[in-house]
């Protein structure tokens, strides 16, 4: 599973990278050349890939593309407007798959103490979803909020 992972994230980094290097090669553009207007358009296509793939990536690497958005003197204006999405367009996970992991975290014997869960989350981003529910503890009902950490 480690090696995996380690595969996963080294053959994104590559792949980045060559395309990287492909914007600037003059024969990668054809017969149509190389013009700022399409030198322009496959930087924005990249940038959409980047941010897509950071996101496959996990948490982690959605918070790597966060701190680079912020990082105008680095990086090109389509790469930084792309990666800004990682910071306001950040949508919840479904309210299925919220539940069920909740249900999952939930079956060590404090967790057998709720007694419901809303549907839906309170609020997403990068690395949580929050959502509410409500315990019995000790004869006292207690409204609580519940945090699951997405995959990655």
């Amino acid at each position: 599973m480690r090696l995996q992972r380690t595969w996963q994230i080294w053959s994104f980094a590559f792949a980045f990278a060559l395309r990287y290097f492909a914007l600037k090669m003059r024969i990668t553009y054809g017969r149509k050349g190389m013009t700022p207007a399409r030198v322009v358009e496959r930087r924005q296509k990249l940038a959409a890939w980047l941010r897509e793939g950071l996101v496959r990536l996990g948490p982690t690497f959605i918070k790597i593309g966060q701190q680079f958005s912020t990082r105008v003197d680095v990086l090109s204006k389509e790469f930084v407007a792309e990666l800004e999405k990682l910071q306001v367009q950040y949508f919840p996970h479904s309210c299925c798959w919220c539940l069920a992991r909740r249900q999952h975290a939930f079956a060590n014997p404090m967790a057998r103490r709720i007694i419901s869960q809303w549907p839906g989350d309170l609020r997403a981003c990068s690395a949580v979803s929050v959502g509410k529910a409500e315990l019995v503890l000790e004869a006292t009902a207690l409204h609580a909020c519940t945090g699951i950490t997405f995959p990655g």
